[in-house]
């Protein structure tokens, strides 16, 4: 799943010096790989303005009016009319799933935890990849991970990596795994003393870090309880 924070970076416009970066719309928070259709929707394309974007009352409007694109109220803002012209083309969409797949769901920001609440021991634990209850507007279930304070939900854009038993990083679900990091061993993973790392390891960690955030883009939602 991807989330609205991510903009451009994850729902990103084409190149056309670049045949095979993809192009990505999205319709009432469902994500469709559109770069079957570059002709219409990457740069130059008469739907270029899509590209990108989260454009459900663009397309029921059919209006190309910035105040349209990315609104997260297509439901009351529609008519009957326009919501039928909206149904159109997610039609042609799901009958056609080879050329335009659904990648997953986009989570806008209201329903995001905030960055700032407190998570306990236990809840971060408890989203360790097995819980799989499904948050409302969410396309699967959470899995967070811990590092330098941070809770990030890795399940945007990493659920393959993180879902136990055969993520390549399941063992880091549910845990904090600053020292682990830091350290670069998995011998670490549940240490959560970082209290004697060195200048280089609480560098690596705050690479780390960055990593996650500006990288992988997963969300920030909340930070981690100190004992």
């Amino acid at each position: 799943q991807l989330h609205e924070n991510d903009g451009t970076k994850v729902l990103r416009k084409g190149k056309p010096s670049d045949e095979y970066k993809p192009i990505y719309i999205s319709l009432c928070h469902t994500v469709y790989n559109v770069s079957s259709a570059r002709d219409e929707y990457g740069p130059g394309g008469m739907y270029e303005a899509y590209a990108g974007h989260e454009c459900a009352l663009s397309v029921g409007k059919m209006s190309f009016d910035g105040e349209y694109i990315d609104s997260e109220e297509f439901e009351s803002l529609l008519s009957e009319s326009e919501k039928h012209e909206l149904q159109r083309l997610i039609d042609r969409f799901e009958r056609s799933p080879d050329k335009y797949p659904v990648l997953g769901r986009l989570v806008p920001k209201c329903l995001l935890p905030s960055p700032e609440r407190i998570v306990t021991q236990d809840e971060l634990l408890s989203r360790d990849g097995h819980n799989q209850s499904i948050p409302e507007g969410y396309a699967a279930a959470p899995i967070y991970v811990a590092i330098g304070g941070k809770v990030f939900d890795t399940s945007f854009g990493g659920v393959e990596l993180y879902t136990p038993p055969d993520g390549a990083y399941s063992r880091f679900s549910g845990k904090d795994v600053s020292r682990a990091l830091a350290t670069m061993s998995f011998d670490d993973v549940g240490n959560t003393d970082i209290s004697d790392l060195t200048e280089k390891q609480l560098k690596t960690m705050n690479d780390w870090v960055n990593n996650f955030e500006t990288k992988r883009h997963y969300p920030v939602v909340g930070r981690l309880e100190q004992n």
